[in-house]
């Protein structure tokens, strides 16, 4: 693979070679510095591979700390999280590590109408009653079995409130089942296209993780005027302003997620200041611009 990437930019002879993930990071920074570019960027995943074993291979870290020690390699993550803890694994310090939040094309993640807001609220919430969205894959990382959990605590709060939880994965199986237990409290959407229309027209968005790099969902909830609860993983505590836009709660910390969801459902005065607050922080930290402009810095 790298062998033949070689080739490539010997041919191609350009003047930055920009790479995203490990794999790909390893192979083209070898095969850059080999063919003598100039200028080499390697975007890194949420947080070090040996968190996500199914990415990992052993001679990473090797390869990664030769790669780091280059001077015209420049290692780039989307969080501060993720910057301090590849920089940990690799012995390096956290300042050698570019940080660019993830943008946000606002122009491309559009809510519907009011009519088809209201419509798709009255098929998953039904009566007015009080909407809690989940948008992410199915898998151990997510923790969507707290999320059941979280449910079926606020509904002893809320009776009346309703979750429902959009995408799929290795745990669909699993989920559905400890959903099922909970009758018409969570409803399993799976794959879906209408992921904006989902976060306009729910009371809270809700991601419940114990890894993460720079969560989209939350950017993208918040966007939209969504106010969020999520763990404090990773990157989650650059994508929320606690308190503001969100709250924020240790990993696995049912208890208190949904204490923070019954406030946001009973409190509208507080929903509406962090709805209006989600949408002026995600467009100003997250803009598409920004991270455009934060990019050609690196190159240069």
């Amino acid at each position: 693979y790298a062998g033949e990437l070689v080739g490539e930019f010997l041919a191609l002879e350009p003047d930055i070679v920009h790479a995203w993930l490990d794999h790909a990071n390893i192979a083209a920074g070898i095969a850059a510095i080999a063919a003598g570019v100039p200028r080499v960027v390697l975007s890194l995943r949420s947080l070090n591979p040996e968190r996500t074993p199914r990415f990992y291979a052993p001679w990473m870290r090797a390869w990664y700390a030769q790669l780091a020690a280059e001077p015209r390699v420049q290692l780039v993550a989307n969080s501060s999280a993720g910057a301090e803890d590849y920089a940990q694994w690799l012995g390096i310090s956290a300042r050698s590590i570019a940080v660019v939040h993830n943008g946000f094309d606002a122009s491309s993640f559009v809510a519907p109408t009011r009519s088809e807001l209201d419509a798709l609220r009255a098929s998953l919430a039904p009566n007015g009653r009080p909407l809690v969205i989940g948008v992410f894959r199915l898998s151990e990382e997510k923790q969507p079995l707290v999320f059941i959990e979280i449910a079926r605590l606020l509904r002893e709060r809320i009776p009346e409130a309703r979750f429902a939880i959009a995408g799929d994965g290795p745990m669909f199986a699993e989920v559905a089942q400890a959903a099922a237990r909970l009758g018409s409290t969570v409803t399993m959407l799976g794959a879906r296209h209408d992921v904006p229309a989902l976060l306009a027209c729910a009371d809270a968005s809700m991601l419940c993780s114990r890894l993460e790099g720079n969560p989209n969902v939350l950017i993208e909830s918040q966007a939209l005027g969504c106010p969020v609860v999520a763990t404090r993983a990773g990157g989650a505590v650059d994508a929320v302003i606690d308190g503001e836009t969100g709250f924020l709660h240790d990993v696995g910390d049912a208890q208190r997620m949904a204490q923070s969801l019954a406030r946001l459902i009973s409190e509208p005065t507080l929903r509406a200041s962090m709805s209006c607050a989600a949408a002026e922080f995600a467009h100003r930290r997250f803009g598409l611009d920004r991270m455009v402009t934060q990019t050609a810095a690196l190159y240069r």
